[in-house]
């Protein structure tokens, strides 16, 4: 009978459970006797020390204050002076609190430096502050500088320092008397680690045992099937009865897929015998092969909304200087006027940017030809200079482009110019920063139109936001991952022909 990994988890957290429940009995016996020894250290001394140390502090602001508010007439000063003798005041109340229980002598100890800080107050910070808001401002320079305010403020800060000595050695002595228990603390936390590290390495070899390795033996199947011509490759039962399901699902999408395959297959060869001309129009406007470009990487796909022809295309043209060339446009309608309508433009503004022309050229020259077409195309062209730190575009109409930066800003790429059609018209470009771990994602609004009617741009520049960046740099991932967002919101969808191009700037 096979053990599921459910029941296999039990009896390891049952066993894991009870060792914890004893260790935890004898932690706690030695930890209780560790809490009573260092609860003085962390209630009272700890605080008090802090406090102390912070209270020498605001005493030195306070008096800077005073000297800034004096000696360069700097108005917010005098509110600096009070703010920090206030903060004085309530340290020196704080650090009495803390050490109600201790000895008598630091409680002394406050008292005195209390009536220091008072003492400076009374004979430097009220007056000279007196003065200042009376405008005798020599006045308050000859106050900060007489004998007495400066005896004051050494006594003050004397006081202080001798306080804070005084709470410092007292916290270092209940440090020393509670090493004892700590150290016994410490061997039992050992033994309990030493117990722990075992616990871990026999979980490890069982999630390796019973998890990894049939994960890997599935992922490896799911592969093979997914990269082999036909896709025959079976996915293997392996594993624990979970796995084993899983494994059986994966089989049995395969076998759907491969008949599915198998259908289009035989579709597109009754296409290719009945209707070549049609054929031929596909094979035109389907994407040629991507170059090979060291610092991008580029991807992109169209999907039909009727038959086989779509209106969007998408392309890659790579020209003489280096720079890069990435373009995705849509034809108005579905009709095969339609598909001539984008073979032409399309045949223009490859000739047009492969000659070296600029994006804003070859828009203008498409604009030319569309005279007596009854249709009109939306076009996003972009440039990415050959040094692929910056991307220039031009967008004739089209839905916006997205552009996010490694750490998940979006830029939006919107509209420079109107639809290309026989109204003709100017278009201009605009440029953005396009740094290494930077993407582009540019589609056709085929993709955006689903019966929702919360739907807009922006929630595809939320989750755009929200992807993980090395997902954004793969861009055959992130459409993967753009369509199934899509798809998944939508109730109906693929209302429209849809395109979607992306690229990244390697890391």
């Amino acid at each position: 009978m096979l053990v599921t990994l459910q029941r296999r988890t039990l009896m390891a957290s049952v066993i894991a459970l009870l060792i914890i429940i004893m260790m935890t009995v004898l932690l706690l016996v030695q930890f209780s006797r560790t809490v009573s020894a260092t609860a003085a250290i962390n209630d009272q001394l700890s605080p008090a020390a802090d406090a102390s140390s912070a209270l020498t502090l605001e005493q030195a602001n306070a008096n800077l204050a005073l000297a800034d508010a004096t000696l360069l007439d700097r108005g917010d000063s005098v509110q600096a002076y009070r703010s920090s003798i206030g903060q004085a005041t309530t340290l020196l109340g704080e650090i009495d609190v803390a050490i109600k229980d201790e000895e008598v002598s630091l409680s002394q100890l406050v008292t005195a430096a209390r009536a220091a800080q008072q003492e400076w107050v009374d004979r430097a910070g009220n007056p000279i502050v007196a003065a200042l808001d009376a405008g005798r401002r020599t006045r308050a320079m000859k106050l900060i500088a007489s004998d007495a305010v400066q005896t004051s403020y050494a006594a003050m800060t004397t006081a202080s320092r001798d306080l804070s000595h005084a709470i410092n050695m007292r916290r270092d002595e209940a440090v020393a008397s509670a090493n004892g228990f700590a150290t016994l603390l410490g061997i039992i936390l050992v033994l309990i680690c030493v117990v722990i590290t075992a616990m871990v390495a026999f979980f490890v070899l069982g999630v390796q045992r019973w998890v990894l390795v049939p994960l890997s033996s599935i992922r490896h199947d799911l592969t093979r099937a997914a990269r082999e011509p036909g896709h025959s490759h079976p996915v293997r039962n392996v594993g624990p009865p979970e796995l084993m399901a899983l494994a059986k699902d994966g089989e049995q999408l395969r076998r759907e897929l491969v008949k599915e395959i198998d259908e289009a297959h035989a579709a597109r060869t009754a296409l290719m015998q009945d209707a070549p001309l049609v054929a031929a129009m596909r094979s035109e406007l389907s994407a040629p092969p991507i170059p090979n470009f060291e610092e991008l990487a580029i991807a992109g796909m169209s999907m039909a909304f009727e038959g086989v022809i779509a209106g969007d295309w998408w392309e890659v043209i790579e020209q003489d200087d280096g720079s890069v060339i990435l373009m995705i446009a849509d034809v108005s309608g579905h009709d095969p006027v339609a598909g001539v309508t984008a073979l032409r433009v399309r045949s223009i503004m490859r000739s047009s940017l492969a000659g070296g022309e600029g994006i804003t050229k070859a828009i203008e020259r498409s604009a030319e030809s569309m005279n007596k077409d009854g249709h009109f195309v939306t076009a996003l062209v972009f440039s990415i200079n050959p040094d692929r730190s910056v991307l220039t575009w031009c967008n004739a109409g089209h839905v916006p482009g997205f552009v996010v930066t490694f750490e998940g800003r979006v830029h939006r790429c919107m509209p420079t110019g109107p639809i290309i059609s026989s109204l003709g018209g100017s278009w201009e470009t605009q440029s953005v920063e396009f740094s290494a771990g930077d993407s582009l994602l540019c589609y056709t609004d085929g993709l955006v139109e689903i019966d929702d009617v919360q739907w807009d741009d922006d929630a595809l520049a939320s989750y755009l936001e929200g992807v993980d960046a090395m997902v954004r740099c793969d861009p055959e991932e992130l459409i993967a991952k753009v369509l199934s967002y899509v798809r998944h919101r939508a109730r109906v969808w693929n209302r429209d022909d849809v395109t979607v191009m992306a690229a990244s700037r390697l890391l």
